[in-house]
């Protein structure tokens, strides 16, 4: 072979080889970049989650606080009517309805995982005014076994309403303990 062939031939591998390994190394380089991009945008999305959970916590934990208490309300109203011997429920039917407001601020509050046990203890206390005048009935026709039958259909109504509280300050509890970290 001669001298100028093996030059040139030294020459074209030398240059192959220096384009192939720059190739490579931008190849490479592209990769580590697109790769630190990626990392930085999950970053940013993770960021973004967990400052907007953070920023729901405080008016749902009112929201949620407020709706707790005014079961309390409620819960109190019918313990008073199930010893009384007077039945307006015109107390009990404003704490219901007062209820029913505050529950309608918990289900905008959200998330929807809280709205069905909201709405549970709505339901249940809603329901708990019918025992309630079963009660005053059976006081009114003076039968003791009606009595007794009705007062033990508000204590069944009672613990109902008292799990589904239990049920959704559980749930409350679970979503304000959230920090967004679960992205």
């Amino acid at each position: 072979m001669d001298a100028g062939l093996a030059a040139v031939l030294g020459a074209v591998v030398g240059a192959a080889g220096t384009g192939t390994a720059g190739f490579l190394t931008g190849w490479w380089n592209a990769r580590t970049a697109q790769r630190q991009s990626q990392v930085q945008a999950d970053q940013a999305r993770w960021q973004l989650h967990f400052e907007h959970t953070r920023d729901l916590r405080e008016p749902r934990r009112r929201a949620y606080t407020a709706f707790i208490a005014q079961t309390r309300l409620v819960d109190r109203e019918l313990g008073r009517y199930n010893t009384s011997t007077e039945y307006d429920l015109n107390a009990l039917h404003t704490q219901i309805e007062r209820l029913d407001h505050l529950g309608i601020e918990v289900m905008l509050e959200g998330p929807d995982g809280i709205v069905a046990p909201a709405q549970q203890v709505i339901d249940l206390a809603h329901k708990s005014i019918r025992p309630l005048r079963l009660v005053a009935r059976a006081r009114e026709d003076n039968d003791s076994d009606a009595l007794a039958a009705a007062r033990n259909n508000l204590a069944s109504a009672g613990q109902y309403f008292a799990e589904s509280v239990r049920e959704f300050t559980h749930q409350a509890r679970t979503v304000l303990s959230d920090d967004g970290g679960h992205y």
